[in-house]
C-alpha cells in the first residue's frame, strides 16, 4: 500500500460522520498533527491507552472515510496531508 492522504479538513468539519465519539476524549477534535496542542495529544494518548488496557479497540475510523478519500482526493494535491494511511479496521453495522 502506498502513501494515502487523510482528508483532515473533512474529518475536522464533520468528525462525527467518520469517528464515533467513544474513540476520542471529550473536547478533542482531530486535525492535522502540527495543529495539536500538547494537552490534546496527552488526552488522546491517555484515552487510547485506557481503552486498550481494558481490552477495547483504542481507535477506529468508520468505513465511510475510505469512500470520501477515494472520491475527493487525487495524487496531485498538496503533500501536507500525507499520512501513514487509513486504518484497515472498520466498524460494521454503522
Amino acid at each position: 500500500m502506498g502513501k494515502e492522504r487523510v482528508p483532515w479538513t473533512e474529518l475536522q468539519r464533520a468528525q462525527g460522520n467518520y469517528i464515533r465519539s467513544r474513540y476520542l476524549p471529550k473536547g478533542v477534535t482531530l486535525k492535522q498533527y502540527y495543529h495539536f496542542r500538547h494537552v490534546d495529544i496527552k488526552a488522546l494518548h491517555n484515552h487510547w491507552t485506557q481503552r486498550q488496557a481494558t481490552g477495547k479497540v483504542p481507535f477506529c475510523f468508520r468505513e465511510a472515510v475510505k469512500a470520501i478519500w477515494k472520491n475527493q482526493y487525487t495524487p496531485e494535491e498538496n503533500d501536507a496531508d500525507i499520512d501513514m494511511g487509513l486504518a484497515e479496521e472498520t466498524e460494521v453495522g454503522l
